[in-house]
């Protein structure tokens, strides 16, 4: 769900596992050898399970490695421990939404207007013909700067106008562009036609995916707000790696876009979802919660993913991306909390599934599964070679971003100076669709200033000066970030932002004005 802002590794030691019974060797196997590695991929917390349905027999395998606060090793993680799901929460949005279809109070390809009249976007093309597909599908073209709005803002009115005014990055039913906010309307959508006299739709769509979802599939452990989540006694905190800890209200703001990223469980209902995903959206006493033709729009490919020539072909459906691995349909989603990760994928027509919830840093969730099948499923391997691979991959990554940002560090004209006294600088500046922002003095040693956002997912950010009257964020963060501060007439009139991950499809950076 959320852009990643900086990395770290480092090396701790796990311990014992918790695994379930009957044991299965390869299954074992596994998990020995994810003990030995996951420390090393930064990782503080982790649980897996798989569910094997082949030959109308029932098996899963769960286990549970780690710690929930790495400054704490008499707390291991077990299999009760809760974890945020983050953007796993969408196909639970996405069921409730098709609840309300076989309800008939929706249909798929209605224009999402005629639900909601105060649906507002600046192209008026796309607000007056966008359906629920489109907006379940990612093909909305719109840009992932608009995350930065949704932990900003109090109330969702405010954040839906000021979304409204953001520019697509894309033409309308052309690409696929993945977008939370969307997930919030559907959700709000479900939440005012389930108790149309609500005023916190989001609170009435809290209660609607208990009813609709939690309660009939038997998911005892589950919580849909970061506020349940966070009253709950046995849960995982977020790291940045594997012996690093978040500020513990890092993801509390999450809850103003909860349909999109809010639900957490343990992984024995992880499990129990996909269980229920593969035996079609029916539950263990033979109850399908959707019509089959509504399941089925769940999983249909939608919107074409961009050519890949290294990749399978792939779509995404509604809260699923569809893909193959090994000439098997293999169905996955994902989700990021900053701190926390979650997996899900499976392989319908062979009935089997695999799920993973853990903290600190996002090691590959697809290669993850195709390692996990590769040994469970096709049982013709021993090792975790994608993963390994795709481990290697990014640290090589990593370490030729590091490298370009410390040789263009290196490479600046070190006889610059800003145009203006950093002191005048301090204060608030404006976006007309972001907000506010400070520029304040720096905490950080050797620092220059800090950018304040007040969000709680994006830490305040230290600047070094860089050349003129550009500043980046030290290199040792491995992020490349900027602020540009322009000046007229020795008057500071505002910024230019550039924030990596989040605002690298808006050509010409964020401005702020000066307030």
């Amino acid at each position: 769900m959320l852009p990643i802002l900086y990395l770290a590794l480092s090396v701790a030691c796990f311990p014992q596992a918790h695994q379930s019974k009957p044991s299965n060797p390869n299954f074992d196997a596994l998990v020995a050898d994810l003990k030995k590695e996951l420390p090393g991929w930064g990782v503080a917390g982790f649980t897996m399970g798989v569910i094997d349905l082949n030959n109308n027999q029932k098996q899963t395998w769960t286990a549970a490695l780690g710690l929930k606060n790495a400054s704490n090793p008499d707390d291991p993680v077990n299999v009760d421990t809760l974890f945020p799901i983050g953007s796993d929460t969408k196909l639970f949005t996405a069921f409730t939404v098709g609840n309300m279809v076989d309800q008939g109070k929706v249909n798929w390809k209605t224009p999402f207007k005629a639900y909601w009249p105060e649906f507002k976007l600046k192209d008026q093309f796309s607000e007056s013909r966008a359906n629920l597909i489109d907006l379940l599908s990612h093909r909305m073209g719109l840009s992932r700067v608009g995350d930065i709005l949704m932990f900003q803002y109090d109330n969702t009115a405010d954040m839906r106008s000021r979304f409204a005014k953001l520019e697509p990055s894309e033409e309308f039913r052309t690409s696929f562009k993945y977008n939370n906010h969307m997930y919030v309307y559907a959700g709000d959508l479900v939440g005012k036609l389930a108790d149309p006299s609500t005023t916190n739709p989001t609170k009435s769509w809290f209660k609607n995916v208990n009813e609709v979802v939690f309660n009939p599939v038997g998911l005892q452990s589950a919580v849909a707000s970061v506020d349940e989540f966070r009253k709950s006694k046995n849960i995982a905190l977020a790291h940045v790696d594997s012996t690093t800890l978040y500020p513990e209200d890092i993801n509390s703001s999450i809850d103003i876009v909860a349909p999109a990223g809010s639900i957490a469980m343990n992984i024995g209902d992880r499990l129990k979802w996909v269980e229920f995903l593969l035996n079609k959206g029916t539950t263990s006493n033979g109850k399908a919660i959707l019509k089959p033709e509504t399941f089925q729009q769940l999983f249909t490919p939608h919107n074409l993913f961009p050519y890949d020539p290294s990749a399978p072909v792939g779509a995404a459906g509604l809260a699923s991306f569809i893909t193959s691995y090994r000439g098997e349909t293999y169905i996955s989603h994902g989700g990021n909390v900053q701190g926390g990760v979650s997996v899900t994928c499976f392989f319908p027509d062979r009935k089997f599934g695999v799920v993973s919830l853990y903290t600190g840093q996002d090691f590959g969730k697809d290669n993850f599964c195709h390692d996990v099948a590769d040994r469970l499923l096709f049982k013709d391997s021993k090792t975790l070679k994608h993963t390994f691979d795709a481990h290697k991959i990014r640290k090589e990554t990593m370490a030729a971003h590091q490298k370009s940002l410390v040789d263009a560090f290196n490479g600046r004209n070190k006889d610059t100076k800003p145009s203006f006294s950093i002191d005048q600088s301090f204060g608030e500046y404006v976006n007309p669709i972001l907000g506010s922002v400070f520029l304040e003095k720096a905490s950080a040693p050797n620092s220059t200033f800090q950018l304040n956002m007040k969000i709680s997912v994006i830490p305040t950010l230290p600047f070094v000066h860089f050349e003129n009257n550009k500043f980046v964020t030290p290199v040792e963060a491995g992020a490349d970030n900027s602020v540009e501060v322009r000046v007229e007439q020795n008057v500071i009139k505002g910024f230019t932002l550039r924030l990596e991950g989040t605002t690298d499809d808006v050509k010409d950076g964020i401005y702020y004005e000066r307030v």
